[in-house]
């Protein structure tokens, strides 16, 4: 944990390793951090919180799955434009 200036941090916050905190902040209670999360603005909103940007633990990890399937889309998604490409090319038959 990393936190700079006069950051407020409330009560039961918990870390993980690697967070950081910008300097004159202020930290609501009840709330965690995970995964290297990085707190650039005030936290109001109890809950847990993770990444950078930070965003809702919940958010966070949909994000991390959908990253981990980002090569495989983006090669579907080359496919489908070559599709659609070849389909616009054929002559219109009425």
């Amino acid at each position: 944990l990393c936190v700079a200036g006069s950051t407020k941090i409330g009560n039961r916050v918990m870390t993980s390793g690697q967070t950081g905190m910008l300097g004159h902040l202020t930290v609501c209670d009840d709330t965690g951090f995970a995964d290297r999360a990085a707190v650039v603005k005030d936290i109001t909103e109890p809950g847990m919180y993770a990444g950078l940007p930070l965003q809702p633990l919940k958010d966070h990890l949909k994000t991390s799955a959908q990253l981990k399937k980002l090569g495989d889309n983006a090669k579907k998604l080359r496919e489908l434009e070559r599709k659609i490409k070849a389909l616009e090319a054929q002559p219109a038959t009425d």
